[in-house]
């Protein structure tokens, strides 16, 4: 039988919210934001501020993280919103081993939760006794 790869996404330094080889991260913290591409610059119709993909994926590459004291917990939410202030959750992933996760979030329901939508935000909240993670992020 033929294995997968764990690397079939290709990193994008344009839409990187966090690159690769970084320090780990130790605290709860707002990773990174990428503007959404929204049709802006189309003639007058059904298009117009839509957003230009059907879907978007938030690729994660988890190097190293800490699971010594068994209670520290990694989990990865993106938010949409106006520019400076993405706030509406779409999408929320638990990582608790290496590896290569990726979050897959659909156009129409970025467009239904956050009439703004003008970027994504990659946030990381933290928990436990000594959390630390290293990753790298960016969107796709």
């Amino acid at each position: 039988p033929m294995s997968r790869s764990e690397v079939n996404i290709i990193y994008d330094a344009e839409t990187a919210f966090r690159a690769p080889g970084l320090a780990a991260v130790t605290a709860t913290a707002a990773i990174g934001t990428v503007a959404l591409d929204k049709l802006v610059n189309v003639r007058p119709s059904s298009q117009r501020n839509k957003l230009g993909a059907q879907s978007y994926k938030i690729a994660i590459v988890v190097e190293a993280l800490d699971t010594v004291s068994t209670d520290e917990t990694y989990v990865f939410s993106a938010q949409v919103g106006a520019t400076g202030a993405a706030a509406t959750q779409v999408a929320e992933l638990t990582v608790s081993e290496t590896g290569q996760y990726v979050l897959m979030i659909d156009a129409q329901s970025i467009e239904k939760a956050d009439a703004d939508y003008e970027e994504i935000e990659l946030n990381l909240t933290v928990g436990g006794t000594t959390p630390s993670i290293t990753f790298s992020a960016w969107l796709v």
